[in-house]
């Protein structure tokens, strides 16, 4: 958000936009459960939201806070080189990206979806 109160506009792909639209009728269980707990806090975040040519899992553009439900695919080499090359972008443009891991997500999305909570209040000051 600009000191204004308005929010900056994130530009992306038409591509990421259609794909945007499949991640989110597709989420897995771990996402889904997440974002359950999330929407039941109300803190106005937004789910495969495309920005740029990438469609992080959910974000709070007003604090540009990015988080990634991570499971283990992402401990593997050409994982770990793109989601670096994605973190490196996102951060290019002032996001800062929090990874959760996908068993965090499943088994306690009320505790996750607090930590997260308390990140976007840490940054709202």
């Amino acid at each position: 958000m600009r000191g204004n109160g308005i929010y900056e506009r994130v530009s992306y792909t038409t591509r990421a936009a259609g794909q945007a639209k499949r991640l989110r009728r597709d989420m897995n269980v771990s996402e889904r459960r997440l974002w359950e707990a999330l929407r039941a806090l109300k803190l106005n975040i937004r789910r495969q939201a495309p920005i740029g040519r990438y469609i992080p899992d959910f974000v709070h553009l007003a604090t540009r806070l990015v988080i990634e439900v991570d499971g283990a695919w992402h401990g593997l080499p050409e994982a770990e080189l793109r989601d670096h090359e994605r973190d490196t972008w996102l951060r290019s443009q002032g996001f800062e990206i929090v990874r959760i891991r996908d068993r965090d997500a499943y088994e306690q999305p009320e505790e996750t979806a607090e930590r997260i909570a308390t990140l976007i209040a840490g940054r709202r000051r």
